[in-house]
């Protein structure tokens, strides 16, 4: 990021995330801050999927996508090979290729970050700064899940025992995505800083539908480097994973935040952002966390939708 927005993202970093001391630590983050605020990357965990469930069960789909059973009608290939075609990045077909492969648990990643991409647009043409900061800081949850694993596979907590009954590795989910990363959390973040000196940039999205290929691109990348079933059976065979995945884990997190840094910054070059005239240096501050909690608490603002509903909110 460079210009206008680094400066504005700068500003908001610790309400975009929690400060880095209390990251580094190994013990449980206090999850708000003063008046209640839930720090941005947080919420649609904090709220909108669990806590007090003010999205209800239609807001867990826009967390997942399950990208890896193969599909019998297009010749057993998976949804991350079919969606190299990037027509196939579509609701639709989606819709289409769980029903073929039997899967009820219908997640909509990619499209949850088109949704948002949209509104950052919006937001910065029409010089709504803290709400494109809202939009900015509450779309990083969902780039970040696009880059672990777990969250783009039907192994998400464990392997489907052949009988239906039970999963090999019951409990993984927790175990890799939590209790791994909260006890070494000091030594990842000081990895992943310098990982993030060696990337390199991704082109920026221009549309909403470009940033849901580069969505797709990233999970691409991250089962690249880490398969799920890698993960299961580490945790079924009761390994330490942090010794077998965090040089990989590191490398999926780098791809993440690189992937979400373009996101950032196609949606404000889309809407404007960087042009003399359209949005004061002045207005480049941290947000009003009260301004804030009041979008995120709307329940009419950015709606959680299901994969069946979510066609009438993509532009």
């Amino acid at each position: 990021m460079k210009g206008k927005l680094k400066k504005l993202m700068e500003a908001n970093q610790e309400i975009v995330s929690y400060p880095l001391n209390s990251i580094q630590s190994n013990s449980k983050i206090n999850a708000r801050g003063p008046g209640g605020f839930v720090p941005l990357a947080d919420v649609p965990d904090r709220l909108w999927a669990h806590g007090k469930m003010i999205r209800g069960s239609a807001d867990k789909s826009n967390h997942f996508a399950d990208m890896d059973k193969p599909d019998p009608g297009n010749g057993n290939k998976n949804l991350l090979q079919l969606c190299k075609d990037e027509d196939n990045i579509d609701p639709e077909f989606w819709r289409g290729y769980y029903e073929r492969v039997g899967d009820t648990e219908r997640g909509l990643l990619p499209f949850r970050v088109w949704q948002f991409f949209d509104e950052m647009v919006d937001a910065v043409k029409k010089r709504e700064i803290d709400r494109f900061v809202c939009a900015a800081g509450i779309c990083a949850h969902y780039v970040g899940d696009a880059c672990q694993p777990l969250h783009i596979s039907y192994m998400y907590n464990g392997e489907p025992n052949s009988n239906g009954k039970g999963k090999r590795g019951d409990g993984v989910h927790s175990a890799y995505e939590d209790v791994m990363l909260r006890q070494n959390s000091a030594a990842l973040l000081t990895m992943l800083e310098k990982k993030l000196k060696r990337v390199t940039s991704v082109k920026p999205p221009r549309t909403g539908k470009e940033a849901a290929i580069l969505t797709v691109e990233l999970m691409r990348t991250t089962f690249g480097i880490i398969k799920p079933i890698e993960i299961v059976n580490a945790y079924a065979d009761k390994k330490d994973l942090w010794p077998l995945f965090n040089i990989r884990t590191v490398r999926v997190m780098a791809a993440g935040v690189v992937t979400l840094r373009a996101i950032w910054t196609g949606a404000w070059g889309a809407g404007g952002g960087e042009a003399k005239s359209k949005i004061a240096v002045k207005r480049l501050v941290a947000a009003d966390t009260k301004k804030l909690m009041k979008l995120y608490m709307n329940k009419n603002w950015m709606p959680s939708k299901t994969l069946k509903t979510i066609d009438p909110y993509l532009k």
